[in-house]
């Protein structure tokens, strides 16, 4: 890569036609189109520091390669000449796929080494060895389909393809179709216009200045399938080289001209949270003009969009394939940065936590810390709302405001007509693809099709013996619902009363009943130790460890405010997250920002916001892309050292040094509403100018006494004592009784860790 920051040329192609590749497109020698390693390029660790030679997987993990390919390096940290090197794969010779790594220096990792792309492992395991002189080493790696699975356990049954809905087709075995690439362009009044020879710029082109050259806005869009996700991936292409051979397929594929690539590549992920058995409808444009402009390659998935599956392991895994296939065959991207808002936030919050390396940075926008940990107040709006139909209406609504804890009553009627069906079997699928036929009927059909979240995740959480069906980590035992609004006033005990008698619970077909909901322990061992949790470990109350890799990358939060309007991307959740995240010694991370903009009044905005899609991630990308570049090591000694204040407050290296070399835009950030902005580490205090224009509101676990980390599932409970200060008024001795009587076994005990809370177990979990 040039100082600049622009890609070498790329070497001559070659290219293959064969299905198990997946793509039509010619696939680069990619030594020439590496851009600069970054932290996620060796993520199966260095070799033992007195090792003559080493093998560097850099494209994925040598466990999980796929599609028969593994871009490696071979290099000698001792200095030891690679002259005579020779590679082998399972004992065949390799060696002229390798060619020197021109890149600058890498800081440790600045020794010379060849890079090469590796072809034709077989699925299963592989060997790769190396020798120069009497030097050697090897590299165990296992090749997987590119369908999947990888590590997200046994394949989701049934599963119905949707190539045809994305424009590639009829699929063929397991989902696949084949790979399609197409050209577009820019026109210079700002439109994206289809180019049909792309080897001709058209005279109406955009004109963009890339490292000091012109070139024409040309943008290559490959679509294909990779771990039965349709996948896109947008690059500016500004001079398309020459077809490279005769290739299979829709389209011919030409040589990629990188050199409008920046390297670095955005994943941007999809909101919502659904249950569709199915690759999923649709995804969020890779074509975003800004990003592609500034030389960002984009990539994005059908199933890194929630609303498709609400699973985090399968997009994780999408993740790992998709870029394994950029990097083979566009170039090893620099950094990997997430974006995306809603279920897009959740995925990259649980992508960085528990599959480190993936994404080096990430720009959750309004952001949620999780499916799981805000599932309980989603399902309190059902439960609440039902109360108030069935006994409740005697209730003003300042009163049932004042029980939510929301900023309007209408947050708790969009929570339970979008997501709260989550819980209800017949519901979530996609039925004109799945089929009414084969969804779940108690009575019909009691073998069918599960359409709720838990199913759709029922490699990660386990099944119940008894009925087979996935366990849900629900649960309302011992809430004290309305608790803040009796402490208030606002409520008087017999409404109190009522209400935590008359709530119920719902069972493992969503179906209101009497008792309240308890989560399996099972469940939630398995949520929190597998990392279903965001900072799951995080305590109730005090200083809260940060969870797997999610304290090694930089953390932008982007809040849009619009409580007023019912919007459920309500501003508490950044603050959740923030205190989810502090550090060992209670410190705010220095790693993780705030942002916060006006909101629309308008419900057409809301409803564009269910999707995820705020708009103001592109400044997000290039702060994000600013704080990598600084905090890549200039040599062997720029690491942070034991003894700094990072180290002292617990932060790992990694974490250290990004908060050495924090930009000075990283900074917390509040437009008011009048477009003033204000910045700086007191912008969020309470009382502060950004607190009063934009009040933080609570949901009904929080006005029952949770705390706003909000990581409790399941509430450890306590004894029920009516005498106690907690409750603020006198209850009469037969409101004690009654009280005794509606929580027969305790009251959340908020103080302590939740029922099943620990930390995360491993990071990179399996679910084989």
């Amino acid at each position: 890569m040039s100082p600049s920051g622009s890609v070498a040329p790329p070497d001559p192609v070659t290219v293959r036609p064969l299905r198990n590749l997946h793509t039509a497109i010619a696939v680069l020698a990619v030594v020439g189109a590496l851009a600069a390693s970054c932290t996620s390029s060796n993520p199966t660790g260095p070799a033992p520091g007195d090792a003559a030679l080493r093998i560097t997987p850099l494209s994925t993990r040598a466990e999980y390669a796929t599609n028969g390919d593994l871009l490696v390096a071979v290099g000698s940290p001792t200095g030891a000449s690679l002259d005579d090197l020779r590679v082998e794969l399972n004992g065949r010779d390799v060696t002229s796929a390798f060619a020197p790594d021109t890149r600058p220096p890498r800081g440790a990792e600045s020794a010379p080494r060849l890079v090469g792309l590796v072809s034709g492992m077989s699925d299963g395991p592989n060997v790769v060895t190396a020798a120069a002189g009497v030097a050697t080493a090897s590299l165990d790696v296992v090749n997987h389909p590119v369908d999947g699975p990888l590590f997200s356990g046994p394949h989701q049954s049934p599963f119905v393809c949707t190539t045809q809905r994305n424009g590639l087709g009829a699929p063929v075995d397991d989902c696949w179709a084949q790979t399609t690439v197409r050209w577009v362009y820019r026109t210079t009044d700002g439109r994206t216009v289809d180019l049909p020879d792309p080897a001709v710029t058209p005279p109406d082109a955009a004109i963009l200045t890339r490292d000091g050259r012109q070139v024409p806005f040309v943008v290559r869009i490959e679509k294909g399938v990779f771990n039965r996700s349709v996948t896109t991936f947008a690059t500016l292409d500004p001079r398309p080289g020459p077809i490279a051979g005769t290739v299979p397929g829709p389209t011919p594929a030409r040589v990629w001209d990188d050199s409008g690539w920046n390297g670095r590549l955005v994943v941007r992920f999809g909101g919502g949270c659904g249950a569709t058995y199915s690759q999923g409808g649709g995804s969020p444009s890779a074509l975003d003009p800004v990003l592609l402009a500034e030389g960002y390659a984009v990539v994005v998935s059908t199933l890194t969009t929630f609303e498709a599956a609400c699973n985090d392991v399968v997009a994780a895994e999408t993740v790992m394939v998709a870029k394994e296939h950029f990097s083979e065959a566009y170039g090893l991207p620099r950094f990997t940065i997430g974006i995306g808002g809603s279920g897009g936030a959740i995925q990259q919050l649980l992508i960085a936590q528990n599959y480190p390396g993936l994404l080096d940075a990430i720009g959750p926008a309004i952001p949620f810390p999780d499916a799981i940990s805000i599932a309980g107040g989603v399902a309190d709006c059902g439960l609440l709302r039902r109360w108030y139909d069935q006994g409740g209406a005697t209730l003003s609504d300042d009163q049932k405001l004042a029980v939510t804890g929301f900023a309007t009553l209408g947050t708790c009627l969009i929570w339970q007509t979008t997501f709260l069906p989550n819980i209800d079997p017949q519901v979530g699928c996609d039925r004109e693809l799945v089929g009414a036929g084969q969804v779940y009927d108690a009575v019909t059909n009691p073998r069918g099709v599960r359409c709720t979240t838990q199913d759709s995740n029922v490699n990660l959480f386990g099944t119940d013996r008894e009925t087979g069906f996935a366990q849900r980590p629900l649960d309302n035992v011992g809430i004290q619902y309305g608790l803040g609004a009796l402490q208030a006033g606002t409520i008087d005990v017999d409404h109190f009363l009522d209400l935590n008698e008359g709530i119920g619970g719902y069972d493992i077909d969503g179906v209101w009943q009497a008792s309240r909901t308890r989560a399996p322990d099972e469940v939630l061992t398995r949520a929190y130790a597998g990392g279903r949790i965001s900072a799951g470990a995080a305590a109730a109350q005090g200083a809260q460890p940060t969870g797997g890799g999610l304290a090694d990358v930089p953390v932008l939060l982007l809040n849009v405010y619009s409580d007023p309007i019912g919007d459920i991307h309500d501003r508490q959740r950044i603050f959740a997250i923030r205190d989810r995240l502090r550090l060992p010694d209670g410190t705010a991370s220095p790693n993780v920002v705030l942002w916060t903009y006006p909101g629309a009044d308008d419900l057409n905005s809301l409803i564009t916001r269910l999707s995820g899609d705020t708009g103001f991630t592109t400044e997000a990308v290039q702060l994000l892309d600013e704080w990598l570049t600084a905090a890549e090591p200039a040599g062997p000694d720029d690491t942070a050292t034991s003894d700094d204040a990072g180290s002292r407050s617990g932060m790992s290296e990694r974490a250290a040094l990004l908060s050495r070399t924090r930009p000075a835009d990283a900074a917390d950030r509040c437009v008011l509403p009048d477009g003033s902005v204000l910045t700086g580490p007191t912008t969020y205090d309470p009382g502060a100018p950004c607190d009063l224009a934009y009040p933080t509101h609570a949901d009904p676990r929080r006005v029952a006494g949770a705390p706003i980390t909000g990581t409790t599932v399941a509430c450890t409970l306590g004894p029920v004592d009516a005498s106690s200060g907690v409750y603020g008024v006198t209850f009469t001795p037969s409101q004690a009784q009654r009280l005794a009587k509606v929580f027969p076994v305790g009251v959340c005990d908020w103080s302590r860790p939740g029922r099943g809370q620990a930390p995360l177990d491993d990071t990179w979990r399996s679910y084989d």
